[in-house]
């Protein structure tokens, strides 16, 4: 009975060791390719056109609201292109022109982590009032359980014949029911001879699927000419 029961347990413990060793790698698997597999469908969500708006501001001064036309493409098997024309209201004229354009390559990495290297020219808020400038950035992306993405990365931004570091660069973006948001945070600083001087500038882009860029322009101004004036209490 004794040699019986031991060999019971023997059996036992074999069949879970190899249930284990079966098991185990499986899982792991799983793991690994979940992540990756959510990125790749996010940023596959975002191919096609898109038309929005996007706002700029620096704690002190906020920028006239700008339009973007965006258009995402598929550039290899882990790999995407984006385009961001922007355009602005000419405040003689009062028609849109374009006030800049971005190109931003992502790649996903195998460890389910995205990487973007941005680069462009636009307008950006120095000391008080909007300037031309050029930028170029890089951040890496990350997936969180609820399905948006967190950036962080560096850059640098040329505006007024200074170049200007850009550190504590941090973007969300979120992408629900056929629009998507980007909100970028970022902070620069600038030297000249001794001195140096910082600014931080956030930027919001909100956009949804289209390329009717001025018929977007055209509803949007018609609104904003036709609304009341706001109160001052």
């Amino acid at each position: 009975m004794h040699m019986r029961r031991l060999r019971t347990g023997l059996l036992l413990l074999l069949v879970s060791i190899l249930v284990l060793a079966v098991w185990r790698p499986g899982v792991g698997a799983t793991q690994q390719s979940d992540q990756p597999a959510d990125i790749n469908r996010f940023f596959d969500g975002l191919v096609g056109e898109w038309i929005g708006t996007f706002a700029q501001a620096n704690g002190k001064v906020q920028a006239p609201t700008k339009y973007f036309h965006a258009v995402v493409t598929v550039s290899g098997p882990a790999s995407y292109k984006s385009v961001f024309e922007y355009y602005r209201i000419d405040e003689k004229t009062h028609k849109p022109v374009q006030a800049g354009i971005s190109q931003m390559i992502t790649s996903i990495d195998p460890d389910g982590t995205a990487t973007n290297v941005i680069i462009g020219k636009g307008d950006v808020i120095i000391n008080d009032e909007e300037t031309p400038e050029t930028h170029q950035f890089s951040e890496t992306l990350r997936m969180t359980s609820l399905g948006v993405l967190q950036g962080l990365g560096k850059g640098s931004i040329k505006a007024n014949g200074q170049n200007g570091k850009v550190s504590n660069y941090a973007s969300t973006w979120t992408m629900h029911a056929g629009s998507f948001r980007i909100v970028q945070q970022i902070r620069v600083t600038f030297r000249v001879l001794f001195f140096s001087w910082g600014t931080n500038i956030s930027t919001d882009f909100t956009g949804s699927r289209g390329s009717d860029i001025m018929g977007l322009i055209s509803t949007s101004e018609e609104k904003a000419n036709h609304a009341p004036p706001k109160s001052d209490h």
